[in-house]
């Protein structure tokens, strides 16, 4: 509420500046990478979280778990720096959060293993998470980096289309590579963005 005030006091001028800023392809990008590794973080975290968690579980049932063999020693239900006392807090997230990490990135150094079933099962959960929000990050970039230059693209399908059309009739090699260079030489000058349709909506 207090941004929209803020923005309501500003003049027309500083408003359409803003806009300005915000729309540009640069801008885009920038602002679609900071939300990505915000995502990324956040569900490594909590994947952290859980992995942390599940080793909690495997040693309190006595079972072989990888923060016994992370920092050497057992934990129980009211500890978090194992039987020692030797163990911190923060090493134990650290090493959680890099294996989170190494997991959903497919890199996989194999320094902090699966030591049961248990962890085995929620690796496997964490590999399916991996990849899924990796598709989807590399689905965001992709259309990010596609949007950035509009008319670079529609250029290039012109062109497509147009070797399309040369290839399909056949054209003889000298004259194909003429009306290719006409295209490319067409378009340098020319936008390849519909103008006559942007005019008509201004008007």
């Amino acid at each position: 509420l207090k941004f929209e005030k803020i923005i309501s006091n500003l003049d027309r001028d500083t408003i359409d500046y803003i806009a300005d800023i915000m729309q540009k392809g640069s801008t885009r990008t920038f602002v679609v990478i900071m939300q990505l590794s915000f995502a990324l973080c956040y569900s490594c975290h909590l994947m952290a979280c859980g992995w942390v968690l599940v080793g909690r579980y495997c040693s309190d049932a006595g079972a072989p778990n990888w923060l016994e063999e992370e920092m050497k020693g057992p934990f129980v239900a009211r500890d978090t720096t194992g039987a020692t006392g030797e163990g911190n807090v923060s090493t134990i997230y650290i090493s959680s959060m890099y294996f989170s990490l190494t997991t959903v990135t497919s890199v996989g150094y194999g320094d902090i293993l699966a030591m049961n079933d248990a962890e085995r099962v929620y690796v496997i959960f964490m590999e399916f998470t991996g990849a899924y929000i990796f598709a989807m990050i590399i689905g965001a970039l992709t259309t990010v980096v596609t949007s950035i230059d509009i008319n670079a693209r529609n250029m290039a399908e012109q062109l497509d289309a147009v070797a399309s059309f040369i290839e399909v009739r056949k054209f003889p090699n000298k004259l194909g590579r003429r009306v290719r260079r006409h295209f490319r030489q067409y378009y340098a000058l020319k936008s390849a963005i519909d103008e006559a349709k942007i005019f008509s909506e201004l008007s």
